[in-house]
């Protein structure tokens, strides 16, 4: 009654301080936000309290080994395990699940409770020190895991913690002490930066803690043709090239061969972007060298991707495809699947230029599926590109619309063939052959019509694949699948069971067992537990 919206949305960064004017006739823990959440900490065991705030300096969803690197301290792990039911009854921590495995997270008013209880502490430097560092271990566990059979589940892990992952960086950017730590950090996360698409995040770290960090180490090195990788894909050159000098002398200088391997090689990249084509492959060829003295198979392959490239962009067929196919081999050894999806797409640029279309098209196809699940903007761009080029050589229509969708996709990237540029000449030919064909008029129809197209649709259009079928009756399309649990609460709808029934019957807390029901209702779209048990009686 007293405060304009305007004035409400000002104050609600602090929640407890704003909801303090509650009715005087209900119960004191009624009357203002604070008493309501003091009276739940209040029923919550010194341990459970204890629990509550330190798993309160999560920014985001978190995982069992998170929770007992950040909150055991002086608690076992399997008491860790009971905390967190506990606080899951409490409906304290929420439940998810990520591919089979359990993540929690806080609610934004109980986590900022839980902050305000972990000052109170005297715990909030510990805490949020354990938090940093274990966030700097996951980093380097998926760097490691970069080039590799596991690549997929750790890029996936990286965009559920991401979260936590800029709030760590953040605390290493504040303490001037520890930034060499955070630079590594930021360096080891390329791969997330590029395959989640936070290029313009992924700088701002880079560069914020490269100008707190002056001192010549290894791990500067690393995030200088780190961030120059990432300007190179925004099609930043002068900032690209900057970098990539810095990084080449320091690491001549710290004798570092695998960073000077990757100072020369994205040099390369810049090289054949300003079109000095022989200079990328001298600069290619050394540093394909010096990955293969360091024995550095994730170096070898990124560099034989580029030389396939430079290769047939010289016109030498025979050399491109040998070094794409080398490429393709060592991924294949080694389980790798995101860079071999650029040796296909590098194969099937050469394989066009032959004229085997129908080859080519396949191999792309082949690529972005790969693209596709990884959720590789950039790939994806990339193989519709040729998808593209190889339409222009009869269906024109085709290539039209595929070029509508590829002016969408380059717009969100930010850049038309980041990282590319050298292929430019064949995308102003490839629009050049199609609006001859069709005519100006004819040509920007269907090339608009194919700018509209959403996601999932261009990708169909781009595979040649038929719609999906409509969902039946009480499923919605693209719906989630019940995880085990719920699937097991819906039988139990279906038996006439009450939430309160259910709850004894699996031992868990009524509050739990309504959770999953509603859970269940979102998830198929429905409003009533009959319709649960039409549907658990007919996916028996």
């Amino acid at each position: 009654r007293s405060l304009s919206p305007e004035q409400i949305l000002e104050r609600l960064d602090d929640r407890y301080r704003l909801l303090t004017a509650g009715p005087k006739n209900v119960a004191p823990r009624h009357q203002t936000l604070r008493a309501l959440i003091d009276w739940s900490y209040d029923l919550c065991t010194p341990a459970e309290q204890r629990f509550w705030a330190r798993s309160a300096i999560f920014a985001g969803s978190f995982d069992l080994a998170a929770t007992e690197a950040v909150c055991a301290d002086d608690t076992q792990p399997e008491d860790v395990i009971d905390l967190v039911t506990e606080l899951i009854d409490k409906s304290i921590l929420v439940r998810e699940e990520h591919a089979g495995q359990a993540r929690y997270r806080q609610l934004d008013l109980i986590r900022q409770y839980g902050r305000h209880r972990l000052t109170d502490l005297g715990e909030e430097a510990s805490v949020r020190q354990r938090h940093r560092h274990h966030y700097r271990q996951l980093a380097a566990q998926a760097n490691a895991h970069a080039f590799g059979a596991h690549q997929i589940e750790w890029f996936s892990r990286l965009q559920l913690d991401h979260a936590d992952l800029r709030a760590a960086l953040e605390a290493y950017a504040s303490d001037p002490d520890a930034g060499g730590a955070g630079l590594q950090m930021a360096a080891d996360l390329l791969y997330h930066w590029i395959n989640s698409y936070y290029l313009n995040e992924g700088r701002g770290w880079l560069d914020r803690l490269l100008t707190i960090n002056q001192a010549g180490t290894p791990a500067r090195a690393n995030a200088l043709w780190t961030s120059g990788w990432l300007a190179l894909i925004q099609g930043d050159i002068p900032g690209a090239k900057a970098m990539l000098d810095e990084a080449r002398d320091l690491a001549e200088r710290l004798e570092a061969p695998v960073a000077l391997g990757y100072a020369a090689l994205f040099s390369g990249f810049l090289s054949m972007f300003t079109g000095d084509t022989q200079k990328a492959l001298a600069l290619y060829d050394e540093a394909l060298a010096l990955h293969r003295a360091a024995g550095n198979p994730h170096g070898v392959a990124l560099t034989l991707i580029r030389l396939s490239l430079a290769h047939s962009f010289l016109g030498d067929s025979d050399k491109a495809r040998a070094l794409a196919e080398e490429c393709i081999a060592v991924c294949e050894a080694a389980g790798d699947v995101w860079h071999k999806s650029y040796a296909l797409m590098a194969l099937g640029i050469e394989v066009w230029r032959q004229g085997d279309y129908q080859r080519a098209t396949t191999l792309e196809r082949d690529s972005l599926r790969i693209n596709q699940a990884l959720d590789d903007r950039l790939g994806i761009a990339l193989n519709l590109e040729v998808l593209a080029w190889v339409a222009a050589t009869g269906d024109h229509e085709r290539a039209a619309r595929l070029h509508g969708i590829l002016r969408t996709l380059w717009g969100a990237i930010g850049a038309e063939l980041s990282g590319y540029g050298h292929l430019v000449v064949y995308h102003e030919e490839s629009l050049r052959r199609s609006r001859e064909a069709l005519g100006e008029h004819g040509f920007q129809a269907i090339f608009d019509q194919g700018a509209t197209l959403g996601v999932e649709e261009a990708l169909r259009y781009a595979r040649e694949e038929p719609a999906p079928a409509p969902p039946r009756p009480g499923e919605r399309a693209g719906a989630p699948v019940l995880t085990r649990r719920e699937a097991e609460v819906a039988r139990l709808v279906a038996q006439g069971l009450s939430n309160k029934e259910i709850a004894r019957q699996l031992v868990i807390s009524q509050r739990t067992a309504e959770t999953h029901v509603e859970n269940i209702l979102v998830k198929l779209g429905f409003t009533s537990r009959a319709q649960i048990a039409a549907w658990a009686a007919e996916n028996a």
